[in-house]
């Protein structure tokens, strides 16, 4: 990187330390021990906001530990970092962290922008630790429920009770549903996957909206939830089977995840930002401690709680496509309140036809 490391720049006030690298091409953080943002030399505006704020979700915790780290045990850091200014624009960066003593410790982080070239290294690198989490993850998961049919055969051999023979197989029926459920999800995945080579087109919120009604109309009988929905943004050029399948299970969790004693009401939205269209999906459900659990949300086949059936497969798949097409996803949650999903998504470039 460009900027001197403290080494060469040592014994300064911290308003020095602020003026010596406001003269920097590179991005320069400055925070405190409550990882807030003290100076960054090329947005005042982020003054005394949390850094956790302007970085994705799921990468909160690992970069507060990392962070963590540089105060308490003075590591110099390095790693990759995606920041999103208020305009909701992404600036990825290959980041130095190290600690400077002056009225008070504060961690520094300075981060060049990494070239198209980097970028798609770490889109790679990206996609290959998802693949190995996913395979981890699931391997895991499928070895649980073959464990419970296996020792179910054993022991139904020994069993001459018939009330307990139909008991055991009762719990083998479960875990084969169990399983198929895991496999299904995996299937999606891979399915999924394919749809990436499909060309994208104008599709239309409210036409996506209407689908994803009718797949869920089991679900939605059930649970007899009331819709209010504001399109301000109507249509975006986008492959139609992902923002399908972004709707149908945003939706999906939303009512699994509703409070049994309160009717539920869902809002769904759409608005221009920035270089994006944000669709949004809020409820009034069960909410998450996402402070504890946040790092999760995303990861392959994890849940954040048991008290609902389901693979913990969905929430990892579109996050990974939203990623992989220059998006994002931002939740906001609270416990016994309900969460707001707010996708922020690209506008796809659509072939012209000669």
């Amino acid at each position: 990187m460009n900027t001197m490391l403290p080494s060469q720049c040592s014994g300064l006030a911290i308003s020095s330390y602020f003026s010596f690298f406001d003269g920097s091409p590179d991005h320069c953080f400055f925070l405190d021990k409550s990882l807030h943002i003290l100076h960054y030399n090329k947005n005042s505006s982020l003054v005394g906001k949390s850094f956790s704020r302007i970085v994705p979700l799921f990468d909160k915790k690992r970069h507060s530990e990392r962070l963590q780290r540089v105060f308490n045990k003075q590591e110099a850091q390095k790693f990759y970092l995606e920041v999103y200014g208020e305009d909701s624009t992404c600036i990825k960066l290959e980041v130095s962290a190290f600690l400077v003593k002056a009225e008070h410790d504060c961690c520094v982080l300075v981060g060049q922008e990494v070239s198209d070239y980097r970028e798609r290294n770490m889109d790679l690198e990206q996609k290959n630790q998802y693949l190995k989490e996913f395979v981890y993850n699931a391997t895991h998961d499928l070895r649980s429920p073959l464990s419970v049919l296996k020792s179910f055969v054993d022991l139904i051999r020994r069993f001459d009770d018939e009330k307990k023979k139909e008991m055991a197989l009762s719990q083998m029926r479960e875990a084969t549903i169990n399983m198929e459920k895991k496999l299904t999800g995996m299937s999606d995945l891979v399915t999924m996957n394919k749809y990436d080579l499909q060309p994208a087109s104008l599709i239309s919120f409210k036409g996506i909206f209407t689908q994803s009604q009718y797949l869920l109309m089991n679900e939605i009988r059930d649970a007899e939830p009331e819709f209010f929905t504001n399109f301000e943004v109507e249509h975006i050029h986008y492959i139609g089977a992902h923002l399908l399948s972004i709707c149908q299970n945003l939706l999906s969790n939303a009512i699994k995840y509703r409070k049994p004693d309160v009717p539920l009401c869902l809002n769904i939205s759409t608005k221009r930002e920035g270089a994006f269209v944000v669709f949004s999906v809020k409820d009034n459900g069960m909410g998450m401690d996402l402070d504890n659990f946040g790092h999760k949300l995303f990861k392959p086949f994890q849940r954040l709680t048991s008290a609902v059936k389901g693979t913990g497969i969905a929430l990892s798949m579109i996050h990974n496509w939203i990623k992989r097409t220059g998006g994002r996803i931002e939740v906001t949650s609270e416990l016994g309140k309900g969460s707001e999903f707010k996708v922020y998504l690209k506008e796809m470039d659509v072939p012209v036809e000669v």
